[in-house]
């Protein structure tokens, strides 16, 4: 059962904010009710922030819109019709913000922390995201699922860390045609990523990176895509 326990969080300043910013997100149709229904999931972060450590304790206002905005960005580039998996998915960034901008995805997310689960299940019922499954499993569990080939179009992780380690994982099990979606800082090079897949010698892959400038004060993000072929 999940246990209420908010923190101070103004949602309306918080979405406010979000308009302000949506401009460096790039072009995006803006479904009915998605600022309406994107409040109302920051609503719940408050709420149960305090009892399942869903942000990092420093100013959750600046984390929220944060992980919103990095959200929007590459939900506004998956392609039509996507399946989109996300690993880890704690308090649901960036799976629900990108579920509620785009309900033509099929966004599935896997947690193994069992609280957490029952809050992204929570949330998904709260707000009737029908293009949403939720797994409770680690990653190892639902790869062994899906026979070692993940059937997703598209495959993101927005927590997991060291990097190498994600890839790792991922990278025997993807499909022909997917993206593996790197979320990291300018520090992590283009070079790097490529570098370390070659030497994994597990198949033939393409990468591109994007930088995202994050607005305000909130800094920059760098994605870097891997795409099977």
């Amino acid at each position: 059962m999940l246990k209420a326990s908010s923190i101070a969080l103004d949602v309306g300043s918080c979405i406010n904010e979000l308009k302000k910013s949506l401009v460096n997100v790039g072009p995006m149709e803006i479904p009915s009710l998605f600022f309406s229904r994107l409040g109302v999931f920051i609503k719940e972060i408050s709420l149960f922030q305090s009892s399942l450590g869903l942000l990092s304790k420093h100013d959750y206002k600046d984390n929220v819109n944060k992980h919103v905005l990095e959200s929007l960005f590459i939900g506004a580039k998956m392609r039509l019709n996507a399946t989109v998996l996300d690993i880890g998915s704690g308090g649901g960034f960036p799976a629900i913000p990108m579920a509620i901008l785009r309900p033509d995805l099929a966004v599935v997310l896997v947690e193994r922390k069992v609280n957490k689960v029952h809050f992204l299940d929570h949330v998904k019922n709260k707000l009737g995201l029908n293009n949403v499954s939720i797994f409770s499993m680690d990653i190892k569990h639902y790869i062994k699922k899906q026979d070692h080939l993940l059937s997703e179009s598209d495959i993101t992780a927005r927590a997991v860390w060291p990097w190498q380690e994600y890839l790792k994982k991922i990278i025997p099990n993807l499909k022909k045609g997917a993206n593996l979606w790197i979320f990291t800082t300018p520090r992590l090079t283009l070079n790097e990523v490529n570098d370390f897949i070659f030497a994994l010698k597990q198949g033939e892959y393409t990468s591109k990176s994007m930088d995202f400038e994050l607005s305000l004060h909130y800094g920059k993000r760098r994605f870097i895509v891997v795409h099977s072929i």
